[in-house]
């Protein structure tokens, strides 16, 4: 028996064998490169799961603006624009006013032509809306000659040389303002008005919006600052098309548009890309409340 127990103990003081030892290392090698091919598929998971969120956000965040846009289009106070007789349009630059229209793009052109100072991506579509501002100031006195400044009942929500809208539901006057009054809460136009307006007529700023994409696929919001606003990046393509009341479920592109006035609702199809996907095609379709 105490030989035994010699040869025992002897035994377990000689440690691993080299082929023990080489096993060892291998199911070590094998548990770390498990666990690391495990960590990097979790990594690149958690990378496509987070541009897929990101995503998705910008596509929620785009169709709110848009859409909330296109439904403001063509609002003028109590009454739409395209039911109200617009005077001094040219004030705005435009022979006729219209809530809704598009630049069309055709090749490395747009139609019709784009202005010089917006840098739009070639190929992609060009959205203007036009609507009075939702915050609007009433008339406080009536005028008694239609060239005599407008005494309203809140002057801060006006800038000097904004251009606002006054209407009294039946008709409308563009005008640029070219003085604020503040103490008295008076504004000056710039053109003389097409009539004397009174109590409960409304003043607001005159919004205008450009949506567009540029070459650096980001989609670009201007409006009456001209100051070009960054919305949301990795958009890349921008393609509109529209219905009209006599046809609300027959989409065209804004080339087969007689009268934008008869615009009934818009379709939107986006464009997004991202460095690690391929790029996805987002699509919706609003309609306008004010024509």
């Amino acid at each position: 028996m105490q030989r035994y127990s010699y040869k025992m103990s002897h035994r377990k003081n000689c440690g691993l064998t080299l082929i023990e030892l080489l096993i060892a290392m291998l199911l070590s090698s094998l548990i770390l490169l498990m666990a690391y091919s495990l960590l990097n598929y979790q990594q690149h998971y958690f990378q496509q799961h987070t541009q897929q969120i990101h995503l998705d956000q910008n596509k929620r965040f785009v169709q709110f603006i848009l859409s909330t846009a296109i439904r403001q289009a063509g609002s003028f106070g109590c009454r739409p624009l395209a039911n109200s007789k617009v005077n001094n349009t040219s004030v705005f630059h435009k022979k006729k006013l219209v809530a809704i229209f598009a630049y069309q793009a055709i090749g490395n052109a747009w139609l019709p032509s784009l202005p010089k100072t917006i840098k739009a991506k070639h190929g992609t579509d060009v959205l203007a809306i036009i609507y009075m501002a939702p915050h609007t100031a009433m008339v406080a006195t009536a005028m008694s000659t239609p060239n005599e400044v407008i005494t309203t009942t809140d002057t801060s929500l006006f800038k000097q040389e904004d251009l606002a809208v006054i209407s009294d539901c039946e008709q409308a006057d563009i005008f640029a303002i070219s003085h604020i009054n503040g103490s008295k809460k008076q504004l000056k136009p710039t053109t003389i008005l097409s009539k004397c307006y009174a109590p409960p007529a409304e003043v607001g700023e005159l919004l205008y919006y450009l949506f567009y994409i540029q070459p650096d696929d980001t989609l670009y919001m201007l409006d009456n600052s001209k100051i070009p606003e960054e919305l949301v990046d990795h958009v890349s393509d921008l393609q509109l098309q529209f219905s009209t009341h006599a046809s609300p479920n027959n989409y065209v592109t804004a080339n087969g548009i007689n009268h934008w006035s008869q615009v009934h609702s818009v379709k939107v199809e986006l464009g997004f890309d991202s460095k690690n996907q391929a790029a996805e095609h987002y699509s919706f379709i609003t309609s306008l409340r004010n024509q």
